[in-house]
């Protein structure tokens, strides 16, 4: 069950962790659940993302009792400036952070991946904490909910066994992976992303698909961190990514299927914070029980080895390294990688945060009132934008002042969550709709009556137009707005060359008697 507990102790954050290369900053304050015993830290973030660390903490609290007999006391090393670096790397590539929770206190204290009378082996000074760092990712994946509705909890480990991959675990054991996973799993802490994805993936192409995490991280990053040096011989022309399991990764190394080295995920802090059915118990590792989290915040234990985890190695410009400008930890460069990977992961799974739509395309300053658009899978709290300049638009509910107004083509823009580092001030989660002001439109009964077909879409360089009516002309869009071409057509088919243009996503729109009447989305390969 999920719990909340309001915290209102924050503190100024301040880190920098390689002084040769400072990363961007990260825009927060830590909140500790005790500022004057910063055992359990929670720096909150503005991304669909929430972040743990509990087994990289190096302080021994003389005020609490040492954990014996009670599992493990080994660290996850640098799991601790792992995290940070992650959620500073999210930060330089997004304008936005995760928001992450860190147990600072020594395993040997205090082990809050498991179940309560374990994590603090019956030690009641310790149980405070163990509460805290739990009631701080329920805080967290609250945010997260209320800002985007949905989102992703991580839990971050270390581990140093072979093959040297990255272990994902979704609370699925290894022996059920050994083959195709059915979609009736309802125990998984993915349970909400199986229903409810973008691209409608099974469970098995969630968990081995070409857009399943681990396939990411196989795919992610290889100039800083050459997987030929991984034990797998018969794999050795391999250049990029990082060895995953599960993954459909099948070129020489098996990354498809977990061993018996495998960590399934079925561990306390990834079943509680994750979605698995409520209803469902998991026997998890360490002793004890626990029903799914349920709810709309997917969980995924990621389990890193060592090698990118490393502190003490740098990099020399080596052939095995390839990097000559600096010299910085593979850890650095590994954390880059990782920002890019779970960017990317929201992407391709979650990110309908921004649908909306105006009713029609082409508004006339004279007949027709001021639209509002509506959001259809769009959260609220956005900010609506348009290009070039010359819309009168509300910033916050997206009405357009048609007085106001001028004609033209424009590209609307709804946004939410950080602030784009790249296009201010619009925020880094946005989907467009392009807009026609006009002086007057086609009649109803006509426009309905319109057929356009374009083909090939995609296309390399020739895309051909053919209506069952005159076409006056097409104009050819980026997603920004920008014309990037013009042509006359006068006819009922004709074709476009679009080969000096740059690959990628444009909008053409269609004119009748020289008044717009369709757009079409064309890509452009």
């Amino acid at each position: 069950m999920k719990h909340t507990l309001l915290i209102t102790i924050t503190i100024l954050f301040s880190l920098s962790i390689f002084a040769q290369t400072p990363p961007a900053a990260v825009p927060e304050a830590s909140q500790y659940h005790n500022s004057s015993k910063k055992y359990i830290e929670y720096i909150p973030g503005n991304l669909p993302i929430v972040i743990s660390a509990p087994h990289g903490g190096k302080i021994v609290a003389s005020d609490l009792v040492t954990r014996s007999g009670c599992g493990t006391n080994e660290e996850d090393n640098n799991t601790d400036i792992l995290i940070r670096e992650i959620q500073k790397q999210c930060y330089a590539q997004t304008g936005g952070y995760p928001h992450i929770i860190i147990n600072n206190l020594s395993r040997s204290k205090l082990d809050p991946n498991r179940i309560e009378s374990v994590a603090t082996c019956n030690n009641s000074g310790t149980v405070q904490y163990f509460t805290a760092y739990h009631n701080f990712i329920d805080i967290a994946t609250a945010q997260v909910t209320m800002d985007y509705g949905k989102g992703l909890y991580i839990d971050l480990h270390g581990q140093s066994h072979n093959p040297e991959r990255i272990d994902v675990g979704y609370n699925i054991q290894y022996t059920v992976l050994s083959s195709s996973v059915s979609n009736t799993i309802n125990y998984s802490t993915i349970q909400n992303l199986k229903n409810n994805n973008l691209q409608n993936l099974s469970l098995e192409q969630l968990l081995r698909g070409d857009h399943s995490l681990g396939q990411l991280f196989q795919t992610t990053g290889g100039a800083y961190y050459n997987s030929t040096r991984t034990p797998c011989s018969s794999d050795n022309t391999r250049t990029i990514g990082y060895r995953a399991t599960p993954s459909s990764y099948n070129t020489g190394c098996d990354d498809r299927f977990p061993g018996t080295e495998y960590f399934e995920g079925d561990y306390y802090s990834n079943v509680r914070h994750g979605s698995g059915d409520p209803s469902i118990s998991t026997n998890l590792v360490g002793g004890g029980s626990l029903n799914g989290g349920g709810g709309t915040i997917d969980g995924i234990m990621t389990e890193v080895n060592r090698r990118v985890r490393d502190l003490g190695t740098v990099y020399s410009g080596t052939s095995s390294y390839n990097r000559t400008d600096s010299q910085l930890p593979r850890l650095y460069y590994f954390a880059q990688d990782y920002a890019t990977v779970i960017t990317e992961y929201i992407a391709a799974h979650y990110d309908d945060f921004t649908g909306f739509n105006y009713d029609n395309s082409v508004y006339d300053i004279t007949t027709d009132t001021n639209p509002t658009p509506t959001l259809t899978t769009g959260v609220t709290g956005g900010i609506y934008t348009s290009t070039p300049s010359g819309l009168s638009i509300n910033q916050n509910t997206g009405e357009i002042d048609l007085a106001s107004s001028t004609i033209g083509d424009y590209v609307v823009t709804y946004s939410v969550g950080p602030t784009s580092l790249t296009n201010a001030p619009t925020r880094f989660y946005n989907s467009t709709q392009n807009i026609e002001i006009t002086t007057s439109t086609l009649g109803l009964e006509t426009f309905d009556s319109l057929t356009f077909k374009i083909f090939p879409n995609p296309t390399k360089n020739i895309v051909n137009i053919k209506s069952n009516t005159v076409i006056s002309n097409i104009k050819l869009y980026n997603l920004l707005g920008q014309e990037m071409l013009a042509q006359d057509i006068n006819n009922r088919q004709s074709s476009v060359d679009l080969s000096n243009l740059s690959s990628g996503s444009y909008l053409m729109s269609i004119y009748v008697e020289g008044k717009k009447v369709s757009t079409k989305y064309v890509i452009k390969n």
